[in-house]
């Protein structure tokens, strides 16, 4: 499955970090990184497996076994999500911790 946002096409099992900003006509291969606050320029096209860092984008490496960190960090993420819906997971309050 691809995912299209404004002319761009984003391949399965991709992490967009935060912030980052991916620019028409770019095309995103499965299994890669694109960074936090990272631009993937116009018409950019990123292969598989690969980690897309800095302002403009640059292909950093390209790495196979980049989609095995993908998946284990949305199962962690998953995990922590649920602990959070049942409760049983503590909220960090740094205000709190100070005083304490």
């Amino acid at each position: 499955m691809q995912l299209s946002i404004h002319g761009a096409a984003i391949s399965d099992e991709c992490l967009i970090g935060i912030h980052a900003t991916v620019l028409n006509g770019s095309r995103i291969g499965s299994g890669s990184i694109v960074g936090a606050c990272a631009l993937v320029t116009e018409n950019m096209v990123v292969p598989e497996n690969s980690l897309v860092l800095g302002i403009p984008g640059k292909i950093i490496k390209q790495d196979p076994h980049l989609i095995d960190m993908i998946r284990k960090n949305a199962e962690i993420y998953q995990r922590l999500s649920q602990k959070h819906k049942q409760g049983t997971y503590p909220i960090y309050h740094p205000i709190k911790e100070k005083t304490l």
